[in-house]
């Protein structure tokens, strides 16, 4: 399947994927902001760096949005159709986005991951990722996530 960076008509269609893929996230305390991601919320975060999508079929199918932050290329808002979960399209963006942090001379990737969601912090270290840090949302005085890092 082809990665690639994205294209404002491939817009659209993220935000459609990344509404579905973390719909189930919604009960979450707090829920996860993707489930209210607006047009124009997902644009001011690609103005901020940008993103790589998946194509299927020739239809996006997949999405990961990165930005820099400091000497690390930061991925958030992996999101991949929940009917071609298992697949390996997210481990292959996430190889993609390592790729683009060597190239662009980041020295580490990093990412956030809910405390609750213990199969996705374990499949990112499943990908040589160590947690570097907690952090709380907004209203909660307890750590709600991790923050991983990966050298590359």
């Amino acid at each position: 399947m082809p990665i690639r960076p994205y294209q404002p008509a491939d817009v659209p269609i993220m935000l459609e994927i990344i509404k579905t893929a973390f719909a189930p996230q919604a009960t979450l305390q707090p829920p996860s902001s993707a489930v209210r991601k607006t047009m124009a919320l997902l644009e001011q975060e690609l103005a901020a760096g940008g993103a790589l999508v998946t194509e299927f079929d020739q239809h996006v199918v997949a999405c990961v949005l990165h930005q820099p932050r400091h000497d690390a290329l930061y991925f958030h808002r992996l999101a991949v159709l929940p009917a071609l979960h298992g697949r390996g399209i997210g481990r292959a963006l996430i190889n993609t986005v390592e790729q683009l942090a060597r190239t662009s001379g980041s020295a580490r990737v990093e990412l956030s991951v809910r405390l609750e969601l213990d199969q996705q912090r374990r499949f990112y270290e499943s990908l040589g990722y160590q947690t570097i840090g907690y952090g709380s949302h907004a209203d909660f005085d307890q750590p709600t996530y991790a923050t991983m890092q990966k050298l590359v």
